[in-house]
């Protein structure tokens, strides 16, 4: 009975746990990424990433671009990059989240163009290129961690209830 238990137990963990991939090191800034696939406005992207211990990625050189393009890119994915209210338009004032300096740029053709009042970064994949996109839309996203990433705490409280439920006893040390 309690196999069975903790059986149900992990089988709704990972049915309930958003889809993402496992992050992923860049040896060229020691950076962790990870591509998240649940679909969510930039706000709320942003502020998840922030909850999961990193930030919204920050794309600032063609080599890390390309890195991320070639090794953890999985779709259209949010960046950390944001255009502040009363920039000028279209390409005026863009930010990153981190206030790492804007100094490399990967826009595709025609970008950006603020159709629509488009303030937040969306990278393309395939090409790795840039298009300023509206942060009402939902999209997966891209999250940049400085450091590895600890198991998250859902993962650490059901391993503990495992035990507990298994019947095995911790020795005290």
């Amino acid at each position: 009975m309690k196999t069975t238990l903790a059986l149900v137990c992990i089988a709704l963990l990972l049915i309930a746990a958003p889809a993402s991939a496992a992050p992923v090191r860049w040896s060229g800034n020691g950076h962790y990424y990870e591509s998240v696939g649940e679909s969510l406005p930039w706000w709320d992207a942003s502020a998840a990433a922030v909850s999961r211990g990193g930030y919204l990625a920050t794309l600032t050189s063609a080599a890390e671009n390309d890195w991320v393009r070639d090794n953890v890119l999985e779709g259209y994915s949010l960046l950390g990059g944001i255009q502040p209210p009363g920039s000028p338009e279209p390409d005026g004032g863009w930010e990153w989240v981190t206030g790492e300096a804007w100094a490399f740029t990967n826009w595709a053709a025609g970008e950006p163009n603020n159709w629509g009042d488009e303030n937040v970064l969306a990278i393309y994949p395939g090409s790795g290129q840039w298009n300023d996109h509206p942060g009402s839309n939902f999209y997966p996203f891209l999250v940049e961690y400085e450091r590895p990433v600890p198991l998250p705490g859902a993962l650490v409280l059901l391993g503990s209830g495992l035990v507990g439920l298994m019947g095995l006893k911790r020795k005290k040390g």
